[in-house]
């Protein structure tokens, strides 16, 4: 893959970029051309609005993995990364509040909370300036998708003009997604404040829109004060089938919740 130096271009101010085209892209030292692996990953903060880049994952031949902190970092673009020559904490690796979106966000469901709708996330748009990557929009969409099984542009060539949906591509902004994500301890999920903060009207409808499993373990998450205020806003049926996937003893506790509140 060429770079961008030998070209002569200069970085324009903003780039945007797509995860999943950069995913796999060569990482070479600043002032040598011979690479040390690929891409393989972004570690994030998941800072509010939006996620910024914290360090990289590197794959360096089969199986070797090393972690390099944002701040070794010293230039993205849709060829290459480019990371300082010398590596100042060879020890470094993510805390536990850091996030791999590849590995842990793709392909996930969200919550957008702007519209209660739920998405799947198949691929990131980030942006890049002055050596800041920030993940601004998830992908959403068909487009996405494609990108994801490496079919986008033979798709688009072959069916645009039949389908013109395809040639638009879906966007969700960071500044509303909340990610469900399972606890690898338990069949719960873990649950994002902003989802808790919903009226509970919101999100029991969200809740509705939910495939069934995780429709469960979503309810069987929230706490029981939460729980029962949804219950009030759900429809006799609807109500029925979550009281249906939690055990005897938290429903009686739910429906005493219920009784207080009427």
């Amino acid at each position: 893959m060429a770079s961008r130096d030998s070209a002569g271009e200069k970085d324009p101010p903003f780039l945007f970029l797509y995860f999943r085209k950069i995913r796999g892209c060569p990482v070479r030292r600043e002032g040598d051309k011979a690479r040390i692996g690929r891409l393989y990953d972004l570690i994030v903060e998941p800072a509010i609005p939006y996620p910024r880049a914290a360090g990289i994952v590197i794959r360096c031949g089969l199986w070797k993995t090393q972690y390099r902190p944002w701040s070794e970092v010293r230039a993205v673009n849709p060829y290459e990364i480019i990371v300082a020559e010398q590596v100042a904490n060879p020890s470094w690796t993510p805390n536990s509040s850091m996030e791999q979106p590849g590995r842990d966000w793709l392909g996930q469901l969200a919550i957008e909370v702007s519209n209660r709708s739920v998405v799947r996330l198949y691929d990131f748009h980030l942006l890049y300036s002055e050596n800041i990557l920030l993940l601004a929009h998830a992908e959403t969409g068909p487009r996405g998708w494609l990108r994801r099984l490496g079919l986008e542009q033979s798709v688009l060539m072959l069916l645009s003009r039949l389908f013109p949906a395809l040639r638009k591509e879906r966007f969700a902004t960071f500044r509303h997604l909340q990610i469900l994500k399972p606890d690898p301890r338990s069949s719960k999920i873990r649950l994002p404040p902003r989802l808790l903060e919903m009226d509970p009207p919101d999100l029991e409808t969200v809740i509705a829109r939910l495939p069934s499993s995780l429709r469960r373990s979503v309810f069987a998450s929230l706490p029981d004060e939460l729980a029962a205020r949804v219950l009030q806003e759900t429809p006799a049926e609807f109500q029925a089938r979550l009281l249906r996937s939690i055990p005897p003893a938290r429903q009686a506790t739910l429906e005493q919740l219920r009784q207080k509140k009427n």
